[in-house]
């Protein structure tokens, strides 16, 4: 048998083309040129039949152009033609968006036509709409005709291959192509890969199960692998549906009727049906085998212990279990990874979306109901979305795209959440079981025995998966035992209505969603809803206590990952906490403990504040991973809802606790109004109930706050009370962070051996404990102080280990930090490109986070590196982008730099009466910043601004008081500023160096120097 590849086609192609000697082409040995193919003579002799495979592939290509352009065969087979007529054509063959006519013509014209083409001719004439690199398209058009070109070859064969060995028996069916399987209906869409691995496993085993839910494709792809089989069998390919085979005794009557065995002189049995099928070479495949299991495994097992050339391709939705059984769990589609909701702006490539198999099959069927229909830009991320929620479930594609006739992507996604209401009305002619989602899943849930079928609707409450002690933590009670969790989850996966993956070293396992919402309709019926959705809320808001400690700990990374993998089932209980009725049916309440096995979810339910309760408590537990992957926005929506729902029954611990976490997730996203009167209303909470572990933790972010607000003797004065607390309470974590909080405060007012001695007595503490995120912090701190004390090299050693420590746990908002600190550095020390390389990156980062307070002084400090580097309208465009943001979330630092970049920028381009007004607004803001570090930069524009302007004795008062606070900060300019500055220091007279002692007074003075035309606030910001 020749193996046909769409490698070796093109081969023979390229030699059709260049008019070569096709003898060494694989397909000089076709079956259907021995049997002259079309003609009435074989072909005899090579010389023959090389010219009979040139015919040949020029027949086919022909023919498939011309079946897509709707013409006859002879039209592309009559000779030469004008060229204003091949460009016509070609033009046409790529206006509709039709890939396989596309193919189709991109072989004819660039192999087989009178005179070929190249690519970049082809790409020419057909300007290969909306395709960004058209030659690109073309060459893939040509992989895709290949593979076509292979399939219709593949085809031929099958039907010339010889009827059956000379001498061998037969069994007494209709000889017409030795099989009875079904046309196909449309085009069959998996990936090569899959295929050629499904019939490797046939060719090593002798019994194949195919396994899978309802709608996964089973049935099709055993079609598929039968028909890529039939040369292979003599005696042929039998299809034995068993869809309407209700009973095992029906069993052999239905084999029998298919392959022509029983006449009726003599009864059927088991043993007959195995002698009879002795000696033949065949392949049987028995198709929905769950209904009659047992009967199908006593089949199957009898065929192949007494017939050794006889092989079997079963589908089911469990295994048979059958000695020699090898089983392939059909896998669903592979899908894009499209995220977002419905109609939101993604940059997707609607070519590259069509390799995914899930979207391959939406697009082909959608054509199939609404022939205008194209995958292009504007639909394209809808549909990625649609398939992916569809998890790539053939059989709901393929209703979703049904509904395409009246309804676009956009009304079905927002359906989404009634998927078996939508996936309905399948193909007549289809067993009724695959005309609904709903019949299809409904069809294995019968098959389950009580328990299983109690399990499973319980397993309904959960999201995006779960793991055994989930499982048996919300489904024990009432009639469900611990045994039964353990063997009814099992049953499940057996049949294939939950699927199972391991994690590590455990188990985990999920529903596919349209499983899922059937799923929930079981639950709704069965009246158990209120309690098993309790149940779920209380595990969870115990994990989420367990983790929260953890998150400070050695094992901090894997903790967060395990809370990665049950986020959806945390959402879900939080909002069933503050659902007035079950989200999906029902009321709901929830205990404030969690139950023990045993307890019985269709008793009674809390009232509604114990609910809240629980759900605060697992609120307020999760904070920090909010923090840690950057999902401030969703943390605080959650708490806020629950907050708002707490009653004069919730306990003050758990308030206070709610509300300090609220609180933090407001200071990160930069909300300093609400994070001050959250972390208030905690400490008073925590100083009435005596709560000194928590006031402690409250100070410290309320110090925090000052601190960003540049009024460090107060965020020095809370750091203190704060650290009282925590001595108080034995709370070595806070001591520890609390000195790393004070570290930054004596950063900034220059004493630098007391952050020395901070950040010496945190550090082992982080180490000890194992808090990666501590020490990184810690780490990140000391790169600071480094750099402070001139040693660059040491202080870049440190940040890139607090960013490596960082990047480890996934703190995406550390991360941004840490990069922008980078790029400060990397400025400093004269490397534009590294320091462009960190600001951007820490923009991204913080893009994704929704850090608007880091992101803002990185643009202004990108800005000034595009400033530095001549880019001056870059300059300009971060630094309008930096000083919005700035304003939007109240840093003054980033306002400030933002504005003495732009006066900066202005002259350099010579425009020093613009520059004027931006410099004095940024002074102004400069007199009501505490740290002289952060203004210094500033100064110096003035003082350049001030000699450009002739007023030189008052630049050369204000470098005098520069230049003593920069030796008192240790602070150094970027080269390219410190030679403008240098450049500007030659032209001024001599003054007394004078030490200013605060940063206002050296702004004050800069500032009334400036203010000779009035302070006016800068129209570019």
């Amino acid at each position: 048998m020749v193996e046909i590849t769409p490698e070796i086609v093109e081969s023979a192609l390229k030699d059709v083309r260049r008019g070569m000697r096709l003898r060494s082409s694989p397909l000089i040995g076709l079956g259907s040129l021995r049997r002259g193919g079309a003609r009435s003579e074989p072909f005899d002799g090579d010389a023959p039949r090389e010219h009979g495979l040139r015919d040949l592939l020029c027949r086919l290509v022909a023919e498939g152009l011309a079946a897509a352009r709707g013409v006859p065969a002879r039209d592309l087979l009559d000779g030469r033609r004008p060229d204003a007529a091949v460009e016509a054509a070609l033009a046409a063959d790529f206006a509709p968006g039709d890939r396989d006519r596309e193919a189709w013509s991109v072989l004819y014209h660039r192999y087989t036509a009178p005179v070929p083409l190249d690519v970049q001719a082809i790409a020419a004439l057909t300007q290969a709409p909306g395709a960004r690199n058209p030659e690109r398209q073309i060459r893939r058009r040509c992989v895709l005709g290949f593979d076509k070109l292979a399939a219709r070859l593949r085809e031929l064969e099958r039907e010339a291959a010889p009827d059956a060995a000379p001498g061998a028996a037969t069994v007494s069916v209709p000889d017409a192509g030795r099989h009875n399987l079904p046309p196909r209906r449309n085009r069959y869409i998996r990936h090569e890969v899959v295929l050629a691995g499904v019939e490797a496993l046939l060719g090593d085993a002798r019994l194949l199960t195919l396994v899978g839910p309802g709608g996964v494709g089973k049935t099709r792809l055993a079609l598929e692998l039968a028909r890529r089989q039939l040369p292979r069998w003599p005696d042929g390919v039998w299809f034995v549906g068993l869809g309407s085979v209700a009973h095992g005794d029906d069993l052999l009557p239905a084999v029998a009727r298919v392959l022509h065995l029983h006449d009726g002189s003599e009864p059927l049995s088991l043993p007959r049906l195995v002698h009879r099928l002795m000696g033949h070479r065949m392949l049987l495949v028995l198709d929905n085998c769950e209904q009659v299991l047992e009967a199908c495994a006593t089949l199957a097992d009898a065929i192949l212990q007494g017939c050794e050339a006889v092989s079997i391709v079963a589908t089911s939705r469990e295994r048979l279990n059958v000695a020699g059984e090898q089983l392939w769990d059909v896998p669903t589609l592979e899908v894009p990874a499209v995220e977002g909701p419905a109609g939101s702006p993604a940059a997707v490539d609607p070519e590259a979306l069509l390799h995914a198999e899930a979207v391959a099959l939406f697009v082909d069927r959608v054509v199939e109901v609404n022939h205008g229909f194209r995958l292009d830009a504007r639909n394209a991320a809808d549909v990625g979305r649609l398939c992916r929620h569809l998890e790539g479930l053939p059989l709901a594609i393929e209703l979703a795209a049904g509904r395409m006739r009246a309804l676009s992507v956009g009304d079905i996604l927002a359906q989404i959440e009634d998927l078996l209401g939508l996936l309905t009305h399948g193909a007549k002619g289809m067993p009724d079981r695959h005309r609904t989602m709903r019949a299809a899943i409904g069809w294995s849930h019968d098959l389950l025995s009580p328990p299983e079928k109690a399990v499973f609707a319980r397993l309904a409450v959960f999201r995006g998966g779960w793991s055994f002690e989930a499982a048996r933590a919300v489904c024990v009670g009432g009639p469900i035992a611990a045994g039964d969790v353990l063997d009814g989850l099992g049953g499940l996966v057996e049949q294939s209505l939950v699927e199972a993956d391991v994690v590590g070293d455990m188990p985990r396992y999920r529903f596919l969603e349209p499983i899922r919402q059937f799923a929930v309709d079981r639950l709704a019926a069965d009246g158990a809803a209120d309690g098993v959705r309790d149940l779920h809320l209380a595990f969870f808001a115990a994990l989420a206590e367990r983790a929260e400690p953890e998150l400070t700990g050695a094992d901090q990374a894997a903790w967060l990952a395990r809370l990665d993998r049950d986020y959806a089932n945390l959402v879900a209980a939080m909002d069933h906490a503050v659902a007035v009725g079950d989200a999906e049916g029902g009321r709901a309440a929830v205990p404030e403990t969690a139950h023990g096995e045993g307890d019985d979810p269709e008793g009674g339910a809390a009232d509604g504040s114990a609910r809240v309760t629980t759900g605060l408590r697992l609120a307020a537990a999760m904070w920090r991973y909010w923090d840690a992957r950057g999902n401030q926005a969703d943390g605080r929506l959650r708490l806020k809802r629950l907050l708002a729902a707490a009653t004069a029954d919730t306990p003050d611990a758990v308030r206070s606790a709610a509300l300090h976490a609220a609180g933090v997730l407001a200071m990160i996203a930069s909300d300093e109004a609400d994070a001050v009167a959250l972390l208030e209303a905690a400490a008073d909470l925590r100083r009435k109930t005596e709560d000194w572990q928590g006031l402690g933790r409250t100070l410290s972010n309320l110090g925090a706050i000052q601190y960003r607000r540049d009024d460090l003797d107060e965020a020095q004065r809370l750091y203190a009370v704060g650290l009282s607390a925590a001595r108080r309470a034995g709370d070595e974590w806070n001591v520890t962070n609390l000195l790393l909080n004070m570290s930054m405060v004596s950063l900034q007012v220059n004493d630098l051996d007391a952050a020395e001695a901070q950040l010496t007595e945190a550090i082992p503490v982080f180490d000890r404990m194992g808090d990666v995120v501590g020490m990184a912090a810690a780490r990140h701190r000391l790169g600071l102080l480094y750099y402070r004390l001139g040693d660059d090299e040491t202080a870049t050693a440190e940040l890139r280990t607090a960013l490596a420590h960082f990047e480890h746990v996934g703190h995406r908002y550390a991360v941004a930090e840490v990069r922008r600190d980078l790029g400060s550095l990397s400025h400093v020390a004269g490397n534009y490109v590294a320091a462009e390389r960190e600001f951007k990156r820490c923009i991204e980062i913080c893009a994704a986070v929704d850090n608007r307070w880091v992101a803002s002084l990185a643009l202004a400090h990108l800005g000034q590196v595009m400033s530095d580097i001549g880019r001056g309208d870059e300059a300009l465009a971060h630094f309008g982008h930096a000083w919005k943001m700035a304003v939007g979330c109240g840093n003054t630092h980033a306002q400030g730099e933002a504005l003495n970049g732009i006066a900066r920028t202005r002259l350099h381009a010579g425009e020093r009466a613009e520059a004027r007004v931006v410099l004095c607004r940024c002074l102004s803001i400069g007199t009501t910043v505490r740290s002289a570090r952060v203004a210094l930069p500033w100064l110096a524009t003035a003082i350049r601004f001030l000699a450009l302007d002739g007023c030189l004795p008052q630049a050369a008062r204000l470098y005098g008081l520069y230049r003593a606070a920069q030796m008192r900060h240790g602070w150094r300019l970027p080269p390219a500023q410190e030679a403008e500055l240098a450049g500007v220091a030659e032209t001024l007279p001599a003054t007394p160096a004078e030490d200013a002692v605060t940063p206002e007074t050296e702004l004050q003075v800069a500032l009334d120097s400036l203010r000779c035309r009035g302070n006016q606030r800068p129209s570019d910001a």
